[in-house]
């Protein structure tokens, strides 16, 4: 049953990428800017960083240029490769962590798209600048993907960038090995450098990966930006612990709020307030038996059944088993 289960939220999620990100590149695809307003957007990038003070892409790059195989290969590795090896390790050993950046991803992707139409910029290596093409990218600019055009004016915002910084925070809030943690930790940076020093970015489309992150971030906390799970309706009902480690956007006065949240081998354990009533509920997820169960306990315990639900739960049935059945 597990493996089944594993299989079909797979399946699922798989669904629920093809449709938000295949419709995310038809759009970026058939919305490409004229040439000549994207290099002229470029220009107005590169006037506004001057004024700045912080036009030093060229210089960058020439710094680095020993190390350009380097970067021109992370520019690739450190992208596509990273974010799918994060995504499926939180979604197989943390859940809720991974329903929190996939959210984040969709979202976010949404909001740059609105740019990518609205303000199309040629990269700095298509802009006359002097700036080169370190990655090789000259024939994906000209080139498609399932007859869909690849969009080489989508410059501002970098979600190379940003995408990198909303993987590495949730795997730097999920890892425990403090390697791991400080590889997260650099990474969002490193790519900044990367995209800038390939010649793919400008400094400011950096900021703005960094802004757009940000943004959906605070449009998240504010449960404004659940998008992807609204989506996910539509294929399957959210399963209630989908719904366990995030406030409840029900009446404010029945609204759950979560008092603290732990992890550990695969066994998710949240507490939750309820301001009607006055009520402490524990809430645990077995991500490896795909179990779930929901207790109220009561304040004098709520920390022994926070830290050992499963003692809890245990002495629970037994003193409920121990009472006399009334007559």
């Amino acid at each position: 049953m597990p493996l089944q289960r594993l299989i079909r939220f797979a399946g699922l999620e798989l669904v629920l990428w093809a449709s938000v990100y295949g419709a995310y590149l038809a759009v970026r695809g058939l919305t490409i800017g004229a040439p000549g307003a994207a290099v002229a957007h470029a220009h107005d990038v590169v006037g506004l960083e001057r004024a700045l003070g912080v036009f030093r892409e060229a210089s960058l790059q020439s710094l680095l240029a020993p190390a350009a195989r380097l970067f021109s290969a992370y520019y690739m590795l450190g992208f596509g490769p990273v974010l799918a090896v994060t995504a499926i390790w939180l979604a197989l050993r943390h859940r809720d962590r991974y329903r929190e950046l996939r959210n984040a991803l969709l979202l976010s992707i949404s909001l740059a798209t609105v740019v990518f139409v609205l303000f199309p910029t040629a990269p700095p290596r298509l802009a006359g600048l002097g700036i080169a093409d370190t990655v090789g990218l000259s024939s994906h600019d000209t080139g498609s993907f399932l007859g869909i055009r690849f969009n080489p004016y989508a410059a501002v915002p970098s979600m190379h960038v940003g995408w990198s910084f909303l993987a590495a925070l949730a795997g730097f809030r999920t890892a425990r090995r403090r390697s791991v943690r400080a590889l997260f930790a650099v990474h969002p940076a490193l790519m900044a450098v990367t995209v800038c020093a390939t010649g793919n970015h400008f400094f400011f489309d950096a900021a703005g990966g960094l802004a757009v992150a940000g943004l959906t971030l605070v449009l998240l906390s504010l449960r404004l930006g659940d998008l992807a799970d609204a989506i996910r309706g539509g294929f399957a009902q959210i399963r209630p612990m989908e719904l366990s480690t995030k406030e409840m956007t029900m009446e404010p006065a029945t609204a759950k709020r979560e008092l603290a949240h732990r992890a550990s081998n695969g066994v998710n354990v949240s507490l939750f307030w309820t301001k009607v009533g006055d009520l402490l509920t524990l809430e645990v997820y077995d991500e490896r038996l795909d179990e779930f169960f929901e207790l109220e306990v009561p304040k004098d315990r709520a920390l022994d059944a926070f830290h050992h639900p499963y003692v809890y739960l245990a002495g629970n049935q037994a003193a409920l088993a121990a009472e006399p059945i009334a007559a």
